[in-house]
């Protein structure tokens, strides 16, 4: 190693001289070196020590560049109908600045709707302890729609049929810790931290009323909303950024709202917040290397199978109400993949589930690869009550499909065709994206863009 300094390789070393030997502990040490991205090849290499049932434990690494300026594709998230969820970014990186272990980087990212800049500080370690920091500033500027109150002929008021375009600019601060430990199972992590943000809306009031009571609070006038994070998580796998084997498990909880709207007596009434919520959310995956053949010296062909399930769910509290730009939702990239329903009541609630069952077949190790994934999300109005009628058919979606998946940093997409279903009345039903049916297998594929992001 000539930049990495000698104290960031020890230091993710799970054992000292004297140490009795441990290969679980040699393999711990692997990963954690394999983890942090500085190195393209680490080989653990047994050495005989300078007396009998002595060996020394030499860690051969091979430097890579942490200093990137990079553009690419990023998933912008489905804030609108028909809105295309990929924007373009540009990055200025440094994940290791001076061999330190510390990472900087600045970003900027635009898309037909969205525009925001963000700087970000991280370090792996605090205090001389596996204490990870992550802050982060950013701005961002989005042009939205949501849904709007409207008085129909018949005088009854539609708020779930027409929308309204408005303008939000943004500020955000965010500061994570993460505390790591290692033994030899897995990676176990406690992080906690919060998000804060300063908002406002702008809307032509004398044409439109909006549904959702926060986009009211926050039109022609800064104000805040806040948050804060708790979640415990434990990592088998071999390596988080293209497993082949292990499991990952994750509970996170989010507090949603500190200042109750006026609670400071010197700010306008309006100022602070509404919405008071716990949003809990659970994670499980498992991998399987199904077929490890070699083909050459140099390429193995693997079929590496993924079970995923994820719930979320949300609890509001002191009598508020869950806003619409608040709910859970399909939202067709990362759950129930091929489907664009997330800005109708049928495709946001409460309680949201997802379960993938994913085949990756790697065609260059690290870059590429044809990935096959079948999906079935849940989605209920309700939160935890929502189990009371569970395998409701109407509330499940369906999905398939192939394609192939970048898996480099600077263009992490993945492409598929995917096809769509139901089961109504109990019958396989046919479904576009926007859960029309039809009655052409053929019809129902179509494009869908996802990305290749890694749990953690």
């Amino acid at each position: 190693n000539d930049r990495t300094k000698d104290e960031v390789i020890l230091r993710e070393i799970p054992f000292e001289s004297g140490d009795i030997f441990s290969n679980t502990k040699i393999m711990t040490a692997y990963r954690n070196l394999l983890n942090l991205r500085y190195f393209s090849q680490v080989v653990p290499e047994p050495v005989p020590g300078s007396e009998d049932g002595l060996e020394d434990i030499v860690f051969n690494v091979v430097e890579q560049g942490t200093r990137s300026v990079t553009a690419g594709l990023v998933f912008t998230g489905i804030t609108s109908a028909n809105e295309f969820p990929i924007a373009l970014q540009g990055n200025l990186t440094d994940s290791n600045i001076a061999g330190t272990g510390r990472s900087l980087s600045a970003s900027v990212q635009a898309s037909s709707s969205t525009q925001s800049a963000t700087l970000s500080y991280g370090q792996n370690w605090t205090f001389g302890l596996p204490l990870s920091n992550q802050m982060s500033f950013g701005y961002s500027h989005s042009s939205l729609s949501t849904l709007r109150n409207t008085l129909l002929a018949d005088g009854t008021l539609d708020n779930y049929t027409f929308y309204m375009p408005y303008e939000q600019h943004k500020l955000t601060f965010s500061d994570y810790l993460t505390r790591r430990w290692t033994p030899d199972f897995a990676i176990l992590s406690l992080t906690g931290g919060f998000s804060t943000s300063f908002i406002t809306v702008l809307y032509d009031d004398s044409v439109y009323t909006p549904t959702d009571a926060d986009i009211v609070d926050y039109h022609d006038t800064w104000n805040t909303k806040n948050s804060l994070v708790g979640a415990f998580s434990m990592d088998g796998r071999d390596n988080y950024f293209d497993p082949t084997k292990g499991w990952f498990a994750r509970q996170t909880f989010t507090w949603f709202g500190l200042v109750p709207q006026g609670v400071i007596s010197f700010l306008p009434a309006k100022f602070g917040e509404t919405e008071f919520f716990l949003r809990s959310e659970t994670l499980g995956e498992k991998y399987f290397t199904l077929m490890d053949a070699p083909i050459t010296d140099n390429y193995n062909l693997k079929f590496i199978l993924k079970l995923e399930s994820d719930l979320g769910m949300q609890f509001p509290f002191f009598g508020s109400a869950i806003q619409n730009s608040s709910l859970l939702y399909i939202d067709g990239v990362f759950h129930g993949r091929g489907w664009t329903i997330s800005d109708s009541k049928i495709g946001n609630g409460n309680m949201l589930l997802n379960n993938t069952v994913e085949l990756r077949i790697p065609v260059f190790p690290n870059i590429l690869a044809v990935d096959t994934f079948f999906d079935a999300s849940m989605v209920k109005w309700e939160g935890v009550t929502g189990f009371s009628d569970f395998f409701n058919p109407d509330d499940w979606y369906f999905s398939y499909g192939t394609g192939l998946s970048l898996l480099v940093q600077q263009f992490p997409i993945r492409l598929f065709l995917a096809s769509n279903f139901k089961i109504e009345d109990n019958t396989l039903t046919l479904k576009d994206a926007d859960g029309k049916t039809l009655t052409n297998w053929l019809s129902t594929w179509h494009v869908v863009v996802s990305l290749s992001s890694p749990n953690r």
